[in-house]
């Protein structure tokens, strides 16, 4: 297992602003280093934080995201809604906005209610709503937050979001008949 993050502080972060450090194009923050808790870009990964262990952060809606393979060795993702983000599995960093009406609590995120895709499956749509949950809950949030020895078994449980059927919409086209 990799060294905790402080995982209030890493929500906290800003990212895909311009670097500060580095002038150069394509500098934007977006890598966390776990190692000295800071937003980065890919050109201080190459200078001053060489040899240190980061997370990419990439956007999904909008929204700050990481891969689910990438943030699992940190903390407790069980519960955590994932979302497909360039065929990555992905968990949003902080709240997305509401999804339409909130009719039916059942299938919604405990925190926000946002509409979740299985609620047996999942109680938070991001990794913040479960931390807000957690803090509700426990004065102690980051040592209850850090992940497991053995992480849940979040991959096979995400093979079920796969759509079924062939991945044909349609039958077979045909063309309009020519006079």
């Amino acid at each position: 297992m990799q060294n905790p993050i402080q995982i209030t502080s890493f929500l906290q972060k800003t990212f895909f602003v311009p670097c500060s450090n580095h002038e150069e194009k394509k500098n934007d923050l977006n890598f966390y280093c776990t190692d000295c808790d800071l937003a980065i870009c890919k050109n201080c990964i190459s200078t001053s934080h060489k040899h240190h262990n980061f997370i990419q952060i990439f956007k999904y809606s909008y929204k700050d995201s990481v891969r689910v393979e990438d943030i699992k060795e940190y903390i407790d993702c069980s519960e955590i809604q994932t979302y497909r983000c360039n065929r990555q599995k992905v968990f949003v960093l902080n709240r997305l906005p509401s999804s339409g009406s909130r009719t039916d609590e059942d299938n919604c995120c405990i925190i926000c209610h946002r509409k979740l895709i299985d609620s047996k499956q999942f109680s938070y749509c991001s990794i913040g709503c479960k931390i807000e949950a957690y803090s509700r809950e426990s004065d102690n949030l980051e040592s209850r937050f850090h992940a497991l020895e053995a992480p849940a078994p979040l991959v096979e449980n995400c093979k079920r979001l796969k759509r079924s059927g062939s991945g044909r919409r349609k039958g077979v086209p045909t063309r309009a008949p020519t006079n």
